[in-house]
């Protein structure tokens, strides 16, 4: 087990440096099928993803992951967060925060035993559960949607709404108005799509592409098959 726990703390070290890069101080606009959703990634949601019960707090959790400096001793398995678990979702963690660039799904109002999601996204490998900030009082903060759980278990069709494909992804810094840059599908389609569909959000007339792929219509493909039951760190 020692062993074992050394290798998951490995994995979310390097984890921890890739939300870095792709997440951490930008919102992203997610366009499906002609729905539209702005997701973003706190320093305090990552301890959620990792799958392992831990005494630290979520941001010094993520703060020391990302410094090399998360301990074994720092991390534990309990009946909520089991070994088998977070093993598994650890082994996914790196390649999972590259879900923007690829095609993916949205799936909605998703609902597990241990709460609901309003959203989530999937490339039929993991599933980010995506729900409302709440202030003190359990309000919502705003319509930006961030990440509570990344699952790798089956979630049965019966347990969520809808599913649609994702057409393309944009994001902005979290501080601009204006987003600036096309992460997933085909930039010259972008007008269209947005006007076709009445989408009306503040995007830049030079938005650049910072990857590209033509995005893939995945037509009745399920979620999950219902047989089978699935440096200085920046926040805001």
């Amino acid at each position: 087990m020692k062993n074992s726990s050394k290798n998951i703390v490995n994995r979310i070290i390097k984890g921890a440096s890739k939300y870095q890069k792709n997440f951490i101080g930008k919102t992203f606009l997610v366009l499906y099928e002609g729905n539209v959703s702005e997701l973003t990634f706190k320093t305090a949601n990552f301890k959620h993803l990792c799958g392992v019960s831990s005494p630290l707090p979520a941001k010094d959790f993520y703060r020391k992951a990302l410094k090399g400096q998360l301990k074994e001793s720092e991390i534990s398995f309990t009946q909520d967060h089991p070994f088998s678990l977070a093993d598994i979702k650890t082994q996914n963690i790196v390649d999972a925060f590259d879900i923007f660039s690829r095609d993916a799904l949205v799936i909605t109002e998703i609902t597990t035993k241990t709460r609901n999601y309003k959203l989530g996204t999937t490339d039929l490998n993991v599933v980010f559960c995506f729900d409302e900030q709440l202030d003190t009082v359990g309000n919502p903060i705003n319509d930006i949607l961030c990440p509570y759980s990344l699952r790798v278990e089956n979630i049965p069709n019966k347990k969520f709404k809808d599913v649609f494909a994702v057409d393309f992804v944009l994001s902005k810094k979290s501080s601009d108005e204006v987003y600036t840059d096309v992460v997933f599908g085909n930039r010259g389609l972008l007008s269209k799509y947005l006007a076709d569909n009445n989408i009306a959000y503040p995007i830049s007339d030079d938005i650049k592409v910072k990857r590209h792929k033509t995005p893939v219509i995945f037509g009745n493909t399920s979620v999950i098959d219902e047989e089978k039951s699935h440096k200085d760190i920046t926040d805001d």
